[in-house]
């Protein structure tokens, strides 16, 4: 008989058939380890405690009669539960035991009760979404006002200190640390009631990574940069942390903790904070942009529906049918910029039994799914794309 194979490699090449069978070669085991008795302490005294357990769930009736015969608490000799009562025996249930270290039942009551349960703030992340969402408003002015003054211009030196008071009021100070593209650094923040920490740190081109008293914040051109790179390739957070640190140790700037030893991963979870909540902005300001642009555009339309009223009048009377059938209208924005050849025009009425205006085949999408075990996290955008379900729902 031909011997087997050492590897996949040394098998004969073959034309016909599946070949020979592989399997890896099975390992010895180490007798030292397999057959070696282990003695595990405290065994004894807790096979004992089961069986007395057993017993009571077996005679509920004999332990209903007993009273507190078989409360530890009320037991005055510590060795009666030994010396006294029915207990099975152990050679019955085949179960022998070796030399064992001796060990209280105590020992296990304390096991099972001075765990601590650990204390969960559930309202923690919906506390601090909710101070994000109260935030995020407030910033719009500042950033477009930052933009309005930085377009086409370089970036400018960091200034020793941040302020950005508007009155005489009374400052706060914080310090803060600024990441920048090639460096970062601790920088004294002033703050007041007419402008907050983070609209200071806003207007001098930082983004914070939290939304009441934020000690980190990351440069507003590093946020936009990996803005572009994210819509040209994927999610890379913990990839620009680790290259950020990187970058700032062969620089010269290390990142060390109190006690003096260089810190590993100082950046990942600020820099994730700050790019979640930096595009939210984002979106915030594209908002209101269409929001005012789709203002007015009504405010034109509107003007020429009435100017063209004006110019041709209205007769006395008029079917409703016929002017719900040839009134001049448009549809949604976002339903025009998706696709302007079904949805550009600006007469619409025609009857189902004709045809209609306009026809939309929808599809449901099981990809977006929510799965119960993931929990539930606040809503950080609207989908804009996709249909609710409480309206599919409320369509039936």
């Amino acid at each position: 008989m031909a011997s087997r194979p050492g590897t996949r490699a040394g098998l004969s090449s073959t034309t016909t058939g599946l070949g020979q069978h592989f399997s890896s070669p099975h390992k010895a085991r180490d007798k030292q380890k397999t057959q070696t008795h282990v003695s595990i302490p405290g065994r004894n005294n807790k096979r004992q405690r089961l069986l007395k357990q057993l017993e009571d769930l077996l005679n509920p009736m004999q332990q209903a009669k007993s009273g507190t015969a078989h409360d530890p608490a009320a037991t005055t000799n510590p060795e009666s539960d030994t010396a006294g009562g029915d207990d099975v025996p152990s050679e019955s249930l085949g179960i022998v035991d070796g030399p064992e270290f001796e060990v209280s039942d105590d020992y296990y009551d304390v096991l099972e009760t001075s765990t601590p349960t650990p204390t969960v703030k559930k309202s923690s992340p919906s506390s601090l979404f909710q101070n994000w969402k109260v935030v995020i408003p407030t910033l719009v002015e500042t950033f477009l006002s930052y933009l309005t003054r930085t377009m086409g211009k370089p970036i400018s030196t960091p200034p020793s200190t941040m302020s950005h008071c508007m009155q005489a009021c009374k400052t706060k100070t914080s310090v803060v640390v600024c990441l920048y593209f090639d460096h970062f650094c601790s920088i004294p923040v002033y703050s007041c009631k007419c402008a907050s920490p983070p609209q200071v740190l806003l207007h001098h081109r930082l983004f914070p990574t939290s939304p009441s008293q934020p000690r980190v914040a990351v440069s507003v051109e590093l946020l936009a940069f990996y803005r572009s790179l994210f819509e040209r390739s994927c999610d890379a957070v913990n990839a620009l942390a680790s290259a950020l640190n990187s970058h700032y140790i062969r620089r010269g700037f290390r990142v060390s903790g109190r006690d003096g030893k260089s810190v590993q991963d100082p950046f990942r979870r600020s820099l994730g904070h700050a790019i979640q909540w930096f595009d939210v902005l984002q979106v915030e300001v594209e908002r209101r942009i269409e929001s005012i642009l789709t203002r007015c555009c009504d405010r034109i339309s509107h003007a020429r529906i009435s100017a063209s009223t004006e110019t041709l009048g209205m007769p006395e009377y008029v079917d409703q049918q016929t002017v719900r059938m040839q009134s001049p209208g448009t549809c949604a924005p976002l339903l025009m910029q998706r696709c302007p050849a079904c949805f550009g025009g600006s007469v619409f009425g025609r009857p189902l039994a004709g045809g209609g205006n306009i026809h939309v085949a929808t599809d449901g999408n099981f990809h977006h799914r929510h799965r119960h075990l993931a929990g539930d996290c606040p809503t950080f955008y609207d989908p804009v794309y996709f249909i609710s379900k409480a309206q599919v729902d409320a369509v039936g």
